[in-house]
């Protein structure tokens, strides 16, 4: 056959191409819950890099206290928001491609306690145990901030917010996307704060 070596050529660069193409990515929350009985975990996975919590979906918790989620073919660093109401249980992760986390979620009488492993546990955990702002409380903590002083009294809010993180980063405790993804965070908060402030005064 004068056409084989072509074919077989074809048949090569072919092969070669499919298996340079991106294969689909998992990320994996895996998780033990301790000291609560606990049938479900919802959570509200990213879709196309956005979380909303209005979109829910459900993972089994298993006789030992066991779960999983897996998010699909996530593109770049996102938030995913975990709850479980039985243990009063709410709270963003950031996750990203191909990345794992471990979680040991221990309940008690005074609390509710989550040990982390995995990637960016320690940002994890630094992110879990800040103050959750809101745009208003922040706006409400700058109204007795004179207009001049506005921005260099945001900058330096800012900055404080970035400290830990900036720590964790140069010790490369936290990937550039997660460091990315809580500094842009943080920057649209803050802005929204500015501009509702200005409108109030």
């Amino acid at each position: 056959m004068k056409n084989y070596p072509f074919i077989i050529t074809v048949l090569i660069v072919l092969f070669l191409f499919s298996s340079c193409q991106k294969q689909p990515t998992k990320t994996v929350i895996s998780g033990t819950i301790v000291g609560a009985d606990v049938s479900f975990v919802s959570y509200s996975p990213p879709i196309e890099g956005l979380c909303f919590a209005g979109f829910v979906d459900m993972v089994s918790v298993n006789s030992s206290g066991e779960f999983i989620i897996v998010i699909d073919n996530m593109k770049d660093a996102s938030f995913c928001f975990i709850k479980i109401p039985e243990i009063s249980f709410y709270h963003y992760f950031i996750v990203e491609p191909e990345g794992s986390v471990q979680l040991l979620i221990t309940n008690s009488e005074e609390s509710v306690r989550v040990d982390m492993e995995g990637m960016n546990a320690k940002g994890l955990e630094c992110y879990m145990q800040a103050e959750r702002k809101s745009m208003e409380l922040i706006s409400n903590r700058l109204g007795e901030v004179g207009i001049s002083n506005l921005p260099d009294t945001i900058l330096a809010l800012k900055e404080a917010e970035l400290i830990p993180y900036k720590e964790l980063y140069a010790r490369s405790l936290i990937s550039h996307s997660f460091y990315k993804l809580v500094s842009a965070q943080i920057e649209c908060l803050y802005g929204a704060a500015h501009s509702l402030t200005l409108y109030k005064k």
